[in-house]
């Protein structure tokens, strides 16, 4: 019987994993399950379960991991406590009696939401539930309202802090301050391009976005003392990190205890409201842990049969510049992540690119913020299009059909793949700032 070598049983598991996952079974199991099988084949039944039991403790009991549960913790007070909603007010205030002004609202506020929340699932549950009755109550075309409420997700997952940089930086072995630094740009970039997209369909076809009724000037400057307690909470996250005073750790704790403090002052912030943040808290992050090790089995597998350095190798024979081979990467990452989820998908490809990226002379950094963006583009991409499918459950009582959703995130595709090329090509946009980091 003809002896396979490491790298070819490496690509025969990678080959069954995607299999698998296509066929609905849960994730993580099937990461550790190929890759314990993989290890055992390799390196014997023995060491492989060694090797199960101390990357399971490794990656559980890694400090680093602490900043996850705190950000999404943070994100959640924040959004109970009604910060989200005095957001969207204020923006409609200012905003509002200008064509399109409650849609380009929706965006400011799904930026100001996002330097509070790393999920971009749970900007488009709550950009929805705030801003689409008022959209609809002023004859908005439920394509774009929809489409601007669920594409200000993508923008969640660039502006710090982001669940998706935190995991990237873990698997990529990069500063998450620098990544944190190095995404504001590029999502104030996106959700600027974004905002240039509506002004330019509300010349084209005002009827699309009615303006809405004027705001007086105490109304305005009334609705910014909603405003002031999520820009303390910016100031002391992301300034505390760009000025070397806290870590991406010390930040999230001062971020989730700030957050819960001003709900509490509020008077917003409910003991019941309480309880589900921690109880999501302890769910999501549990998720999050079991995907993670299955990973990094299935990763320690891969490492040993060599397929990331012989990719990298290969790569570089071909001689294509810098560019072309991570506009190939970004290619299949659109591709892959139509049908996959975007934590898993990151999960299963950066041990296998990374190595390629850095062998090609590319900045971790501009790649980790590049992917973001494009793996973003694919998640509202049909037929899979998870945020699609839940701002559909939440407005199908309005009668409104899931390809009109669908429409309306195609439209604005366009500004983030824009945004995606400024920055390959570009790519001090999201460098400098990092660049000036203490």
């Amino acid at each position: 019987m003809m002896e396979l070598s490491p790298l070819l049983i490496g690509i025969i598991g990678l080959a069954i994993l995607l299999i698998f996952i296509c066929s609905g079974i849960p994730i993580a199991y099937v990461f550790g399950l190929i890759g314990f099988v993989g290890l055992a084949i390799l390196v014997g039944t023995k060491p492989a379960i060694s090797l199960m039991g101390t990357v399971t403790y490794s990656q559980v009991a890694n400090y680093t991991w602490t900043m996850l549960p705190l950000f999404i913790l943070m994100g959640g007070f924040a959004a109970d406590s009604g910060m989200t909603a005095d957001a969207f007010a204020a923006a409609r205030m200012w905003l509002g009696r200008f064509p399109g002004g409650l849609a380009i609202a929706v965006v400011v506020a799904s930026t100001i939401f996002g330097a509070v929340s790393g999920s971009g699932i749970a900007t488009t549950v709550t950009m929805t539930k705030v801003a689409w009755p008022e959209m609809k109550r002023y004859n908005y075309a439920p394509s774009l309202a929809l489409g601007c409420c669920i594409t200000g997700g993508c923008i969640d997952n660039l502006i710090p802090p982001s669940i998706i940089l935190v995991m990237y930086a873990m698997i990529a072995d990069e500063s998450i301050g620098a990544l944190f630094m190095g995404a504001i740009f590029p999502g104030l970039l996106a959700g600027g391009l974004m905002i240039l997209s509506i002004i330019t369909i509300c010349v084209i076809k005002p009827s699309m976005a009615p303006a809405g009724p004027p705001s007086t000037w105490k109304e305005k400057f009334r609705s910014l003392t909603g405003v002031w307690a999520i820009l303390i909470l910016i100031v002391f996250v992301l300034g505390g990190i760009w000025l070397g005073v806290n870590t991406p750790n010390e930040a999230a704790g001062v971020g989730a205890a700030g957050a819960f403090v001003i709900g509490i002052s509020r008077g917003t912030l409910k003991w019941k409201q309480t309880w589900q943040s921690l109880m999501d808290v302890a769910i999501m992050t549990g998720a999050i842990f079991v995907l993670f090790v299955g990973v990094q089995v299935f990763n320690s597998f891969i490492s040993i049969t060599n397929m990331p350095q012989e990719l990298a190798e290969w790569v570089t024979t071909l001689k294509v510049p810098p560019n072309g081979v991570l506009g190939i990467i970004l290619l299949i990452y659109f591709i892959l992540g139509i049908p996959l989820e975007l934590a898993p998908l990151l999960m299963l490809t950066l041990p296998i690119f990374v190595p390629l990226v850095e062998a090609c002379g590319i900045s971790k950094v501009l790649f980790g913020i590049a992917t973001t963006v494009v793996v973003g583009i694919a998640t509202i991409t049909p037929p899979v299009g998870t945020p699609m499918f839940i701002a559909h459950n939440m407005v199908k009582k309005d009668g409104i059909a899931l390809n009109t959703i669908f429409k309306g995130c195609w439209i604005f595709c366009i500004p983030l793949v824009i945004a995606l090329i400024l920055i390959v090509f570009f790519p001090q946009i999201a460098l400098w700032l990092p660049s000036t980091m203490r």
